[in-house]
């Protein structure tokens, strides 16, 4: 893991990420994200019977709803975020 983030590092000083890249967008929303899933998992899961249930097929379905949020997390960049849970963190730091 340190030869990844130590690459990963040494990648981004030589080449940065362009501002509409997925993961810099994706990475942009992560509190959203880590807010929707604990909510998801933790709340709503138990309620409806879905805790620790998904098949196979369901859990490559939720894989790729997972892909398809963070290719729209590039348009969400767009409107800069708003509302979304970093969104006031935002507006207190100026």
């Amino acid at each position: 893991m340190l030869l990844a983030v130590a690459l990963s590092v040494w990648c981004e000083v030589h080449r940065p990420l362009a501002p509409a890249n997925a993961l810099v967008t994706f990475g942009r929303a992560s509190l959203t994200a880590f807010v929707s899933h604990v909510w998801l998992f933790r709340e709503a899961s138990p309620r409806l019977g879905l805790w620790k249930a998904l098949s196979p097929g369901a859990t490559l379905l939720v894989i790729g709803l997972v892909v398809v949020a963070a290719r729209l997390t590039r348009r969400w960049q767009r409107a800069d975020y708003r509302y979304g849970a970093e969104w006031p963190l935002r507006m207190l730091a100026g």
